[in-house]
């Protein structure tokens, strides 16, 4: 069973009943206006089924769509249960582009090198990227790492922006607390993913949380699930043709 308007609560007893979450990732495509709660409810199924490739679940296992935190997981066997809140990293300036790229003429581009997390770009000037049709280039494009610094950025900021949802006194924790990242940042197909990780770990590691953070941290970029990010560090490819087929 799969979350729907009427279901806000599904059980996976057995890989039967993952592999229908397999199915509908490998059928699904984002319908042009999206929603928060599309989203979220794609990212719980990458959870899940990343989980389960990497032989980081356990069956059977409840999942309930609900708010701070966004799902509940309930492990039987375990007798606990985990709390997962979702958030989508990205650039405020980039988002506001490519609004703004859908009125320009075809044959436009957005030049991402324009949106970076350490430059604060005016929402009145979130189109100084986008090049009509035979207009020159105007950015110069990345130097040396700059790209794996960009979304070093830009993931940790979802990651402090989240951590102050976590304590927030309507936040329920829960015997475990996990956030979930999906990467929407201009960069995270260009990045090169051996040094961004390194780097990302390092400046995590160098920032000073005074309150409750989270006890794992995952990330889904481009079409790498990272798993626990900060500790395990494990990842694996959830493009479609490397979902799981049938049983392991």
């Amino acid at each position: 069973m799969l979350f729907d308007e009427t279901t806000n609560d599904i059980s996976i007893r057995t890989e039967d009943d993952l592999q229908e979450i397999v199915n509908h990732l490998r059928n699904f495509t984002f319908p042009e206006k999206t929603t928060s709660k599309i989203h979220e409810v794609f990212c719980a199924y990458i959870f899940i089924v990343g989980c389960y490739k990497m032989n980081r679940l356990q069956l059977p296992i409840s999942i309930t769509c609900r708010e701070s935190p966004d799902f509940e997981y309930y492990h039987k066997s375990a007798n606990h249960k985990i709390g997962i809140e979702h958030t989508r990293a990205t650039q405020e300036s980039f988002k506001i582009a490519e609004s703004e790229f859908k009125k320009h003429p075809e044959g436009s581009l957005i030049e991402l090198c324009h949106y970076s997390p350490f430059e604060n770009i005016p929402k009145l000037e979130s189109d100084k990227g986008i090049i009509h049709p035979n207009d020159d280039l105007k950015g110069v494009g990345w130097g040396d790492n700059q790209t794996e610094q960009e979304w070093a950025e830009i993931m940790l900021n979802a990651i402090r922006s989240k951590t102050g949802l976590l304590n927030k006194p309507h936040f329920e924790i829960r015997s475990k607390n996990v956030l979930f990242v999906e990467d929407d940042s201009p960069v995270d197909f260009v990045k090169d993913d051996e040094k961004a990780i390194p780097l990302l770990r390092h400046n995590y590691s160098q920032t000073c949380f005074k309150q409750r953070t989270f006890d794992s941290i995952h990330i889904l970029t481009n079409c790498v699930f990272i798993y626990d990010v900060f500790g395990e560090c494990l990842r694996t490819s959830m493009k479609k043709m490397d979902m799981p087929n049938g049983s392991k």
